[in-house]
């Protein structure tokens, strides 16, 4: 946002949210009253900028999270994907790798007489 209203000439500011809510009062407290009080706040100093990072900054920053997300995901699906067989009966060794293992489905058929439904989990996931 604060991107958006700088393209189109306007100055922007990104207050710290935490300060700011231990601003608020516990009784009246609406959009309007919020709105003076935080302006209140930036005038008299006592609100905290935010750093706001440069375009370069900030994909280096999406394109982090995006790796994190990815690699937390992952880590979730085998986890889901070892409960499963386990649950079914098929114990795999610590380190054998879920994917890229042409070995592998061979010995999750050979394991159980899987119905197609359950075979069809252990390809999605």
């Amino acid at each position: 946002m604060v991107r958006t209203l700088a393209a189109a000439g306007r100055q922007a500011k990104v207050l710290e949210s935490c300060q700011m809510g231990k601003l608020k009062e516990a009784h009246a407290n609406n959009d309007k009253i919020s709105a003076v009080r935080i302006g209140k706040a930036y005038l008299a100093g006592t609100a905290k900028e935010v750093w706001v990072p440069d375009p370069k900054t900030q994909e280096w920053r999406d394109w982090f999270h995006a790796y994190t997300k990815a690699t937390k995901r992952t880590t979730q699906m085998q986890a889901r994907l070892r409960s499963y067989l386990s649950d079914n009966g098929v114990r795999l060794k610590k380190a054998t790798p879920l994917a890229k293992d042409p070995q592998l489905e061979p010995k999750l058929r050979a394991a159980r007489d899987w119905s197609s439904r359950q075979w069809q989990v252990i390809e999605s996931t």
